[in-house]
């Protein structure tokens, strides 16, 4: 019997000293976080050092030389989520020291997608002075590599020579 009030004497220091233990409420605490990602719409070329499409010396023949073709890699990084559209714009036509020219349509062009579904130009197109749509991206604007090939038709009787013009790339939000 002393052992079982022993025991009940125990029992109820253990109650008695957990009971205030049970009377502290929990709290809380409300911390705000944020972060911030910039929105990016980047293109560059993909190739190390590509900075150039190089067709080589043009010599002179009786007949029209096609040149070609030289293939010409850019990446497109995008996280906006919107559409997006790579324009390429030359600046003139291809022409030489001398002052020769090569017409802007003699160089042509065709592209394509490796990673996303948007529209490319499948079908060779000559190139313009006026800024050319070559590539829209797919509805969620989706980051994508763009192939583009480039094709030159040196007319008959073109003078020799190095001819060369700039294209400028461009990628914008639509």
């Amino acid at each position: 019997m002393k052992k079982n009030l022993l025991i009940a004497a125990v029992i109820l220091m253990v109650i008695s000293l957990q009971s205030p233990l049970l009377a502290i409420e929990a709290t809380t605490a409300a911390v705000s976080t944020s972060a911030k990602i910039n929105q990016a719409l980047e293109l560059t070329v993909a190739q190390s050092g590509q900075s150039e499409i190089h067709f080589g010396t043009i010599q002179s023949s009786d007949t029209s030389t096609k040149l070609g073709p030289f293939t010409f890699t850019v990446d497109v990084y995008s996280n906006t989520g919107q559409r997006y559209e790579m324009t390429q714009l030359i600046n003139s036509p291809l022409q030489n020291i001398a002052g020769d020219k090569i017409p802007t349509k003699n160089l042509t062009f065709k592209t394509s997608s490796t990673r996303s579904a948007g529209t490319a130009i499948t079908t060779p197109a000559a190139t313009s002075d006026k800024t050319q749509t070559i590539f829209v991206s797919d509805n969620k604007g989706t980051s994508d590599t763009i192939v583009v090939e480039y094709m030159l038709e040196a007319p008959a009787n073109q003078p020799a020579g190095d001819y060369s013009a700039l294209l400028t790339y461009t990628v914008s939000v639509l």
